[in-house]
């Protein structure tokens, strides 16, 4: 296979859910420009021994940082 052809696809592989997206190279930007209107970032700084406390939870859970946050959003919201 070319090297040209390779490039044409970028795999979008997930930590969690063990997926492989395929996404061509072509419609990636459209892919990127359509998720950011309906998604936000949300970042914030913890001590690593409560990231990897939480981490270690989640994994045993098979939850992801996502839909954990998204949970806890939503709890809070409903108050």
């Amino acid at each position: 296979m070319p090297l040209d052809k390779c490039s044409e696809i970028q795999y979008n592989v997930s930590r969690y859910r063990k997926e492989v997206r395929k996404i061509e190279k072509k419609s990636r930007a459209e892919y990127f420009r359509e998720r950011r209107k309906k998604l936000k970032g949300f970042s914030v700084l913890i001590p690593n021994e409560k990231y990897d406390a939480i981490d270690e939870k989640l994994q045993e859970q098979n939850k992801t940082k996502t839909q954990w946050l998204i949970e806890k959003i939503d709890e809070e919201l409903k108050k």
